[in-house]
């Protein structure tokens, strides 16, 4: 698929603010693409793992992971459950205390991808010297009933609480294509 405004738009069923920091334009259930603008408002991504795994592909820019794990001998830390279903009457298991221990970085650039399991602990940060950021995401099955959060002290923020227009929403990832 070439990605321009037009297409992107005629394919996705839902394009949104992602408040950690990209746009997410979801094509399908499984497949997504990720726009990571510097102008974007954004607040500290806590490490996280996910509730399924996934590919991801960067197409334009550079994104740098981070790489935890739940260690006893690690830094304290509070572990949280969430889930991304909004209307859920699911009872969210109470948090837990646990070690958190920093594994190491990698970085991934336009034409590379990586893949992310299911239960490791990440957190990302795009590299704006190499302009904006655009990745492709392809995940798999849902695996498990929540992802976990490591708390590092921020004050949680919903993911979805800063929303930005549509208009200017497509205006950025238009700039993200452009570049």
């Amino acid at each position: 698929m070439q990605l321009t405004v037009d297409s992107l738009r005629a394919r996705c069923y839902e394009a949104h603010f992602f408040g950690l920091g990209f746009i997410q334009v979801k094509l399908d259930r499984g497949n997504r693409v990720h726009f990571y603008h510097p102008d974007l408002p954004a607040f500290v991504e806590e490490p996280h793992d996910h509730r399924y795994w996934f590919v991801s592909e960067v197409l334009r820019g550079v994104l740098r992971n981070y790489i935890y794990e739940l260690d006893e001998g690690g830094d304290p830390v509070l572990v949280e459950y969430e889930t991304c279903t909004a209307d859920s009457e699911e009872e969210i298991p109470d948090p837990e205390e646990g070690g958190l221990v920093y594994l190491g970085q990698f970085d991934t650039a336009a034409g590379s991808g990586y893949y992310m399991p299911v239960d490791t602990f990440h957190r990302v940060k795009p590299l704006y010297e190499h302009g904006p950021c655009v990745t492709f995401l392809r995940r798999g099955d849902v695996v498990k009933q929540f992802a976990r959060v490591i708390r590092t002290g921020e004050e949680p923020v919903c993911p979805f609480s800063r929303p930005i227009p549509d208009s200017k929403l497509w205006e950025m990832v238009e700039d993200c294509l452009r570049q």
